[in-house]
């Protein structure tokens, strides 16, 4: 497709050209899991907020290709960005349109800088559900996330124990100490509000 394929697209989903109004609201509403979680997600369409503003939104992607849209129906916005680069994410881009076109601006967080030995304390192995596997590595004095075997992505501090991704900043990553100040737990934390937490795992053996 194209931009001004999406934007046509888009224009229809105002009227009932495509869908009916009550069929599109099912869709752009959070829907919760059996078990009561939340998961920010309808059919189909992540669905977050910014500056008090409803965002609608989801990417794609294929061997080479990248994609975001972002829809802020109360505004009549709409952003997408396609990308032909698979090495680059276009989500921050898009998000950026986005919140200059509400008038909402978003800055990025200012850095802090912590020594190896704080960054050390983070290193191990972090596991989602029993399964999934996160591993945070430090070289020198850079902290470094990889998923399963996805790249690895760099860490930047914004606080003690919270960092955000250097190429996705919206994302952050909360870790979590017990009484003892011993990390157990890193918490995730995108602009949906709704964190997905890994627990610290001895993989020593």
């Amino acid at each position: 497709s194209t931009v001004d394929d999406l934007v046509l697209w888009d224009s229809a989903l105002y009227t009932e050209q495509l869908l009916r109004h009550e069929t599109l609201q099912q869709a752009h509403h959070s829907h919760c899991l059996t078990d009561g979680s939340p998961t920010a997600y309808g059919y189909g369409w992540e669905i977050s907020e910014y500056a008090g503003h409803r965002l609608i939104e989801h990417g794609g992607g294929i061997h080479g290709f990248r994609t975001r849209a972002i829809r802020v129906p109360d505004e009549r916005v709409f952003v997408a960005v396609l990308s032909n680069h698979g090495g680059t994410n276009p989500g921050l881009l898009a998000f950026r349109i986005a919140a200059l076109a509400i008038g909402q601006p978003y800055n990025e967080p200012e850095p802090v800088e912590l020594g190896p030995e704080l960054l050390t304390l983070y290193e191990g192995v972090y596991e989602i559900d029993g399964s999934k596997e996160i591993h945070i590595t430090r070289e020198d004095n850079r902290l470094f996330f990889q998923y399963g075997e996805n790249p690895g992505a760099e860490l930047v501090p914004l606080s003690q124990n919270e960092f955000f991704f250097k190429d996705m900043s919206l994302n952050h990553l909360l870790f979590v100490s017990d009484a003892n100040k011993v990390i157990t737990a890193v918490e995730m934390l995108g602009r949906s509000g709704i964190p997905d937490i890994a627990k610290r795992v001895d993989k020593s053996d």
